[in-house]
């Protein structure tokens, strides 16, 4: 290590003039990008008072959007070595997928491939651009795409406590062909955090697979987080999902932002659990969900929205009123303990929130929120989900098929009306199940009735002591008459 005294540099920097900085001899042959000599001028020692000992540019990336920064940033990256910070100045970095060294047997590709402990900052996602050059490497071997980021040991998986901050990704899909890529896609990473990100243009499919792609993907991680970060397309290209998350556990994603894919979702987990999602919006994603839990357990939205309408202002990029409406709003498929608190689902095509038997029948609860203007407010589909699902305190609002699509039918929901369509009163001491979501008030009369039992399971219903009148039925429990004639009764949403 080298003392270098930066009085020179004060006008240049923010650093005091008196202070003394430690930083790395960069004169090492070693560290520079072709094996020669590269001493730094002043103005580039600048750039590293200002943004870190491993400054990219140092290591010949020269940022000015048509060289080639592949192997200057490689190089850059392996002087870091384990836990170092890496630092990109400003401009746009060309970057071109190459081999994975660890991995010769599945043969994935990517252009940044970062270690164990770095940090990676730019100086601002709009300043910092990493950008795939067109025509970018795509691997066939194996059928795996290529990505824009991994990391080196993603077969190991000892990569960990990985940082990635204020940049953009681009992945100049208009330039690709028919070629597919991934974002930024870490693989098999223990503790990772995407902080201020724009990830764009990523052209992509929804076949299943390793085929599928996305802009972000959290791949056998656990403890991932992505906080103030999007995913959109704005250069015309066939892009897929947003931010997605594949068999891994506990991951968060806080004010983040997906729209504009034109093939599939905007947020997506599959096979996941501890999903967490706070304060996030997806909208125009036209030919897919805004958001897809799929096969997965333990997942939260919270103030989330999907769809909407654009200002009145407008804003920049929208027309006034402009509909911001997914092919659907939230979908859970498969998903075990999905739980929607204060989110919004409007202007989606078809549903604003949908319940899904996958492999197993959904569970799960939505508690307040509005879920407005759609085509249907809410559907469950698919076999043993009745029941499975409550909802409480949401507002459904000019939702134009129905409010609910249940598996007996359509029917408006408007709090202190009668459901449709009506239910048929069941056999003497047989329980029948609440078909609706929400809790119900019954309305029984008539006949001759000698018990009337309500219970959360069909075998263990519990006499109420009443034999008519009012009776409240929770969303998922049962009601068992006694009777000799047949009453007569009502279901209300209450």
């Amino acid at each position: 290590m080298s003392i270098i005294k930066i009085s020179a540099l004060a006008a240049a920097t923010d650093i005091s003039a008196t202070d003394d900085v430690a930083m790395r001899d960069i004169s090492d042959s070693s560290m520079a990008p072709t094996g020669t000599t590269k001493r730094p001028s002043v103005a580039q020692l600048a750039e590293v008072m200002a943004g870190g000992a491993y400054n990219i540019k140092l290591y010949g990336a020269k940022g000015d959007g048509t060289t080639d920064d592949t192997i200057a940033i490689a190089s850059a990256i392996t002087a870091a070595g384990v836990g170092g910070h890496l630092y990109a100045p400003a401009g746009t970095y060309i970057v071109n997928p190459y081999l994975i060294a660890e991995d010769g047997t599945n043969s994935y590709y990517a252009a940044i491939q970062l270690n164990s402990g770095q940090t990676l900052r730019g100086a601002g996602r709009g300043s910092t651009i990493f950008k795939l050059k067109a025509g970018a490497q795509t691997s066939t071997v194996g059928g795996l795409s290529s990505s824009m980021l991994k990391t080196l040991h993603p077969i190991s998986g000892t990569d960990k406590n990985i940082t990635i901050s204020d940049c953009t990704f681009d992945g100049n899909g208009i330039n690709q062909g028919s070629s597919v890529h991934h974002g930024v896609s870490p693989l098999r990473v223990r503790g990772i955090k995407l902080e201020r990100l724009i990830i764009k243009n990523f052209r992509g499919t929804n076949s299943s697979g390793w085929n599928e792609s996305f802009h972000q993907d959290f791949t056998i991680c656990s403890n991932a987080s992505a906080a103030d970060c999007e995913c959109l397309t704005d250069d015309g290209s066939s892009s897929a999902s947003g931010f997605s998350a594949n068999g891994s556990t506990n991951v968060m994603y806080v004010n983040c932002s997906s729209h504009g894919m034109t093939v599939a979702m905007g947020y997506t987990h599959y096979g996941s659990t501890n999903i967490q999602y706070v304060n996030c919006n997806a909208y125009l994603n036209t030919n897919g969900w805004g958001f897809n839990s799929e096969e997965s357990d333990e997942v939260i939205y919270t103030n989330c929205v999907a769809g909407g309408i654009a200002g009145t202002g407008p804003p920049p990029g929208f027309s006034s009123g402009q509909s911001l409406g997914n092919s659907q709003g939230f979908v859970i498929n498969g998903t075990l303990n999905a739980v929607l608190t204060g989110c919004i689902a409007k202007k989606n095509a078809a549903a604003g929130i949908s319940f899904v038997t996958g492999s197993r029948a959904s569970v799960g609860q939505i508690n307040g929120g509005v879920v407005a203007d759609n085509a249907f407010g809410y559907t469950e589909t698919g076999a043993g989900i009745n029941g499975k699902v409550r909802i409480t305190g949401v507002q459904f609002v000019n939702n134009t098929t129905a409010d609910l699509g249940l598996p007996g039918g359509y029917t408006a929901y408007v709090y202190g009306t009668e459901a449709q369509p009506a239910q048929t009163v069941p056999a003497n001491n047989v329980s029948m199940q609440n078909q609706f979501p929400m809790d119900m008030v019954v309305y029984i009369a008539g006949g001759t009735v000698s018990a009337i039992s309500v219970g959360w399971a069909s075998g263990s219903v519990a006499p109420t002591g009443l034999i008519a009148g009012t009776i409240r039925v929770p969303a998922g429990a049962w009601i068992k008459l006694n009777y000799t004639v047949a009453p007569t009764w009502h279901w209300f949403f209450g």
